[in-house]
């Protein structure tokens, strides 16, 4: 199933994991936006390409997606996604490619250490300025 390079917007449907003959999903390159879901885990026959890249998901990357079959090719680059990445399963054989350009997204294999006690900006921290008069 290919939609990508569409104007897709909003979460991805909860419907979609109840495609069990799927082989290969891309929705790159469209306004998707929302958690990924933990039930993409629930799509057995996936063996080719998950491509969610070039979207607006956010939040954290589901450990459940580890149990994706390991000839699975993962791309989330571009997203807003944050935190460590779940070391599990299927998501060890990713490259660092896969998680790229997701600015709070930390851990193997990306080259950037996840930090002690991780604390993700809100967007209006990250775009507001306090001035203080004394």
């Amino acid at each position: 199933l290919d939609l990508s390079h569409n104007a897709l917007t909003g979460p991805l449907p909860a419907s979609l994991s109840s495609l069990k003959r799927l082989v290969r999903l891309d929705l790159s390159s469209n306004l998707l936006s929302g958690h990924l879901p933990v039930t993409l885990s629930n799509l057995p026959s996936l063996a080719g390409t998950l491509n969610l890249s070039h979207n607006r998901f956010t939040g954290n990357i589901p450990s459940s997606l580890g149990s994706l079959p390991v000839t699975i090719s993962l791309d989330l680059r571009y997203n807003n996604l944050t935190g460590e990445i779940p070391q599990v399963g299927s998501l060890l054989n990713q490259g660092p490619t896969a998680f790229s350009n997701n600015p709070y997204l930390c851990g193997f294999p990306l080259q950037n250490a996840c930090p002690e006690n991780p604390k993700v900006p809100t967007t209006k921290q990250r775009y507001s300025t306090v001035l203080c008069y004394v």
